[in-house]
């Protein structure tokens, strides 16, 4: 009997452990056009450029809603560069941004395309 109390607490305790809750880094981006205006639907690329860092250890693309925002999360710090790109009446326009990500806290950012 003492034997099982002991898995059970042990076990408990592992899962409490292994569940609890990590800070995250989210970052908003909003996607304007060079007139102000939302860019709804513009593909907004978020990746790691650095040379130290495995190329493709990061590379996500999200569709930004119609008010030309997107919401990206992590759990661990990094450095990003965000490529927004749309296209429009056989013209391509694109910004960019690049934005440090910290646990605990949120990051803001507007990209214009040009």
């Amino acid at each position: 009997m003492v034997k099982q109390l002991s898995y059970f607490i042990f076990t408990f305790f592992l899962i409490v452990g292994c569940t609890k809750d990590q800070p995250k880094a989210t970052a908003f981006i909003t996607v304007l056009t060079h007139q102000g205006f939302p860019a709804s639907g513009a593909y907004v690329n978020f990746y790691i450029s650095s040379q130290t860092i495995k190329k493709g250890s990061l590379d996500t693309t999200i569709k930004a809603d119609k008010l030309g925002q997107v919401e990206f999360v992590r759990y661990q710090e990094c450095f990003l560069d965000i490529l927004a790109l749309s296209a429009k009446d056989s013209s391509a326009y694109a910004g960019t941004v690049s934005i440090r990500m910290i646990p605990g806290q949120t990051v803001s950012k507007t990209i214009y395309l040009h």
